[in-house]
C-alpha cells in the first residue's frame, strides 16, 4: 500500500486543476538504466573512467552495500569542482558551476543544490545506500551519486569491472586531417527559451540525468513534462508555480525542446508517449517503509 504525504495530497489537488492533463502515478522507483555493482574482493581491481581518460587512485575503490566508493577529492577534481573538507563538521562539500553538494561522515543523507536564474540556491536531501566513510586517510563516496548530483552520467562496465564517467559537455577532440570543405547550409536558429520558465525557488528545467537522478532518490518527485514552444504549457506554468508555492514544493521541467539526455527517460515513456509533448504532471512517490 502506497502512502501519499498530506502536503503531496495538497500539492495534487491544487496542480491538477492548472493544467489540461495530470498523470497521476504511485509507484516505487525502479533501477532503469542504473545498474547495482556487485562484486567479490577476489576480483580484479575496480578501474575508473572519466570523460574518457583512465585513471589511477591513491585509494582504491571499495564497494559497500553494492556501490563503489572513491575518494571524495578525487572525483570531484576529476569532474572539475571545488573541494572543501570541514573538519569541525566532518564534511565534505563539493560545488561545479551552479550546482553544488555536501555530505557528512558516517551519513547516509546527502544534501544536493543548484542555484537559479534568480540567485536562489533550491536544496534537496538524498538517501544513499552507502555512508560517506573514512578509509586510509580518505573520504570515501559512492561515485554515482556524487557524480550524477552534479550532472554527470554514469555506467557501469560489468565485464570490465569498470565505473565509466561522462560529464554534461565534452568537447570533440580535433581531427588529425581537416576535413573536405562542404557547402554550409543555412543555419536554423534555436527558439529562444520563453522567459516564462526561467527557474526560480518552485519551478526548473532540468536535464534527462538530473530527472534519473531525482526519480531514484527524491521520496517525492513532481515532473511537468512539456514543450517550452508549446502556447498551452506557457500558459499553465504561472498556475504550476502558484500551486507549488502554496504547498512549499518544487516542480522540475522536462522540456522537450530544451532539455538534453532525453535518452536517459526511458522509464518516463511508461506514463507518456515519447511522439507526445502536450503539457502533463507526473507525481511520483517512494514506498512507505
Amino acid at each position: 500500500m502506497l502512502k501519499r504525504k498530506r502536503t503531496a495530497r495538497a500539492a495534487l489537488a491544487a496542480v491538477t486543476a492548472a493544467v489540461i492533463t495530470a498523470v497521476i502515478t504511485a509507484v516505487t522507483p525502479f533501477a532503469a538504466g542504473v545498474p547495482s555493482v556487485e562484486a567479490a574482493e577476489s576480483e580484479s581491481p575496480i578501474g575508473i573512467v572519466v570523460d574518457g581518460l583512465t585513471l589511477s587512485v591513491d585509494v582504491a575503490p571499495v564497494i559497500v552495500s553494492d556501490r563503489v566508493l572513491v575518494p571524495f577529492r578525487f572525483i570531484g577534481e576529476a569532474l572539475g569542482a571545488s573541494v572543501e573538507w570541514d573538519a569541525d563538521a566532518r564534511k565534505v562539500s563539493m560545488t561545479l558551476k551552479d550546482r553544488f553538494l555536501d555530505i557528512v561522515i558516517g551519513n547516509t543523507q546527502m544534501n544536493i543544490g543548484r542555484t537559479g536564474l534568480d540567485g536562489n540556491a533550491i536544496t534537496s536531501a538524498y538517501t544513499l545506500d552507502a555512508p560517506a566513510t573514512i578509509m586510509q586517510d580518505r573520504t570515501m563516496v559512492p561515485i554515482r551519486a556524487v557524480s550524477e548530483g552534479l550532472g554527470s552520467t554514469v555506467e557501469w562496465n560489468p565485464n570490465s569491472r569498470t565505473v565509466i564517467v561522462t560529464s554534461p559537455v565534452q568537447t570533440a577532440p580535433a581531427p588529425t586531417q581537416p576535413p573536405a570543405a562542404a557547402p554550409t547550409p543555412a543555419a536554423t536558429p534555436t527558439p529562444a527559451l520563453n522567459p516564462v520558465f526561467a527557474a526560480d525557488s518552485y519551478f526548473e528545467i532540468i536535464d534527462g540525468s538530473n530527472a534519473q537522478f531525482r526519480y531514484d532518490n527524491n521520496n517525492e518527485t513532481v515532473f511537468f513534462y512539456f514543450n517550452s514552444q508549446d502556447t498551452a504549457a506557457a500558459g499553465r506554468i504561472t498556475a504550476i508555480r502558484q500551486a507549488a508555492s502554496r504547498v512549499g514544493t518544487k516542480v522540475l521541467g522536462i522540456d522537450t525542446n530544451s532539455s538534453t539526455r532525453m535518452d536517459r527517460l526511458s522509464w518516463l515513456w511508461r506514463y507518456v508517449s515519447q511522439a507526445s509533448s502536450a503539457p502533463t504532471l507526473l507525481f511520483f512517490y517512494n514506498q512507505a517503509q
